[in-house]
């Protein structure tokens, strides 16, 4: 693979992540890309020393310079392994819309301003050793509430949508408010839904989904009573058979994947 085609893999032209502060539901859209990585076997530890090193100090610098929002590096829990299409899903959000990819002068810049003598060649090098790109997806976030931090979980569901805008307003009326009452009551901690901008056409298989963040792996699994009385609280006039039939005409999810906030960062807020 050439070096210019893989200098989008972890730089501020390709990366995208959910923000951590809670926002308000209806917003602007937000731009962003997610990266799909595997490691090569063998190699686990030699990556992850790169991932919580001279990657996140690139990273970091660029988020200090504005030129990313945040970067969140997110490690297969389920599937793993050989199973797992993506081993790490690294996404940053943008400040507006996807960066161009930079020349080899500019990310030369930007390795000096985070503090890494060496050329994009010299950067590259091993985490192509330890590793390879995947996917590259740019999408926007469309709604979002909660927050993310590391250690949370997150379960990323994607779905093929008949009619995405039907799909979406489903989603808010049904998941939304529910979601804002679990993460009100420290069950969740955020909620999102995206949209994919490209790759797009007949061909691609997930058009949009929702991420579900969490606390701690129990609750992931350990719904129980609450569940039932957080959907009594919030659609008291709304039986769950009745929504999730609604749900499963206009938003049929593909697949759904857990990760684990393994590394982030994000710019200062003043």
């Amino acid at each position: 693979m050439r070096l210019s085609s893989v200098c989008r893999f972890l730089s501020a032209a390709a990366l995208a992540v959910a923000c951590c502060a809670p926002l308000a539901a209806q917003q602007a859209i937000t731009h962003y890309s997610s990266i799909c990585v595997k490691v090569n076997p063998g190699r686990e530890a030699d990556f992850a020393g790169l991932l919580h090193g001279n990657i996140r100090k690139l990273q970091q610098s660029l988020a200090d310079s504005g030129l990313i929002t945040e970067w969140l590096a997110l490690r297969a829990e389920i599937p793993m392994g050989k199973q797992a299409r993506c081993d790490y899903l690294f996404v940053t959000f943008f400040p507006g819309l996807p960066a161009e990819p930079m020349s080899d002068e500019a990310f030369t810049a930007e390795l000096h301003k985070a503090g890494l003598d060496m050329t994009p060649a010299q950067f590259w090098q091993p985490i192509l050793e330890d590793s390879y790109l995947v996917s590259n997806t740019v999408a926007e976030e469309v709604t979002r509430i909660g927050g993310i931090k590391v250690g949370d979980y997150v379960v990323d569901n994607s779905m093929k949508m008949p009619d995405v805008s039907e799909c979406i307003a489903t989603e808010q009326k049904l998941w939304e408010p529910f979601a804002e009452a679990r993460i009100s009551a420290g069950k969740q901690s955020g909620w999102r839904i995206w949209v994919t901008t490209y790759p797009r056409g007949s061909m691609v298989k997930d058009s949009a989904g929702t991420v579900d963040i969490y606390p701690t792996w129990d609750s992931i699994f350990n719904t129980g009573s609450e569940w039932m009385d957080t959907w009594d609280k919030v659609h008291p006039n709304v039986k769950p058979a009745d929504a999730m039939a609604q749900f499963d005409k206009q938003c049929r999810i593909t697949r759904s994947i857990v990760y684990k906030d393994v590394d982030d960062v994000r710019a200062a807020t003043e």
